[in-house]
């Protein structure tokens, strides 16, 4: 067998919110294939609006304040 290694990463601007990796690994005939040309593809899943953390951030400033007792 041959081992390959491949690294990337993404600038903020690249990053999709709501988007997964096609799968690029495939098992054909007992070998595993690598399909780099889908690499950098990926595809679009129902996702919310805002991340956690921004959902509790918004919760957290719609509340009214409540003191300390």
């Amino acid at each position: 067998g041959m081992t390959c290694q491949a690294r990337t990463s993404y600038t903020e601007d690249e990053v999709l919110w709501g988007h997964r990796f096609f799968p690029v690994i495939s098992l054909e005939e007992g070998f595993f294939k690598v399909d780099y040309s889908q690499f950098h593809a990926t595809f679009e899943v129902p996702t919310p609006p805002y991340s956690v953390k921004e959902q509790e951030e918004m919760l957290l400033m719609s509340s009214p304040l409540i003191a300390p007792a």
